[in-house]
């Protein structure tokens, strides 16, 4: 999300630096941005910091502690940097967050998802300066907890774990019973995105009515099939361990590593 925030400030010609750190700095150098170290970052002057989900684990430094004016703005992409720590008491406070994947923040197509949770300078209209740089579809006031846990339920669970990996598995099963790999691709995916933007678009009772009587009979079956009870407690658990802030404590060490991660697709992608 950083580099797509990055790019839209370039595209509006707007100045920018990215935060160097230690993870970044490579990155930084390919794609020619400017960077900056928090050291020298200067509250003296008016400062608009964005606040990606990297910036979850960066929040307990003390560099932040230091932009401690009403003329610094943190803009939080996410709810959880603002529900996981104290912030400067002159400093404005607020959650821009997309809900979009970075490659799909686009003008007109994407909603916002704002809380305003620390505002000490009004005269500044950063909301109306950031709406007219994002030019979002929509904006709807929720509380950080909320995004929170829209967010790791819909993105984190669903979007980026169960659903791929049914899809991918669907297809690898597909191939093996000697469907043609072309076209076992385009059911399990261009389809997939086809039936996800259906339901978008018209909800539950109109994607019932839009699909046909074989496809609505026979995914019902499936339906019924789902471990519900199982899920809702996995669900339930992880609420809970946000209510209670244990989520925050333990991230680090309680998901897999970035490496685990990756190499999981990778060998399923060469299986």
């Amino acid at each position: 999300m950083g580099i797509a925030i990055a790019e839209i400030l370039k595209s509006k010609k707007i100045p920018f630096k990215v935060l160097k750190t230690k993870n970044n700095i490579n990155k930084i150098a390919e794609l020619g941005y400017d960077d900056i170290a928090t050291e020298c970052l200067d509250a003296s002057r008016p400062l608009v910091l964005f606040l990606c989900y990297p910036d979850l684990v960066t929040t307990s430094k003390k560099w932040i502690a230091s932009l401690n004016s009403n003329k610094v703005f943190f803009v939080c992409l996410t709810g959880w940097p603002i529900i996981n720590r104290k912030w400067p008491s002159k400093s404005n406070v607020i959650m821009y967050a997309p809900k979009a994947i970075a490659s799909k923040l686009k003008p007109k197509k994407c909603l916002i998802a704002l809380n305003v949770h620390q505002e000490t300078n009004e005269e500044a209209r950063l909301l109306i300066e950031l709406n007219k740089i994002f030019e979002p579809k929509q904006t709807i006031t929720v509380s950080p907890l909320e995004e929170t846990k829209s967010d790791l339920l819909s993105e984190q669970v669903l979007l980026c774990g169960w659903a791929p990996l049914i899809a991918l598995l669907t297809y690898k099963k597909l191939i093996k019973s000697g469907i043609a790999k072309e076209l076992a691709w385009e059911e399990c995916t261009r389809e997939a995105s086809y039936i996800f933007e259906t339901l978008a678009n018209l909800g539950p009772d109109g994607f019932s009515k839009k699909i046909s009587s074989l496809a609505l009979r026979g995914g019902y079956k499936a339906i019924k099939k789902f471990p519900i009870r199982e899920w809702d407690r996995m669900i339930d658990k992880m609420y809970s361990e946000i209510d209670n802030g244990n989520i925050f404590k333990s991230t680090n060490t309680s998901l897999p590593s970035e490496s685990e991660a990756q190499k999981f697709w990778e060998e399923l992608n060469n299986e």
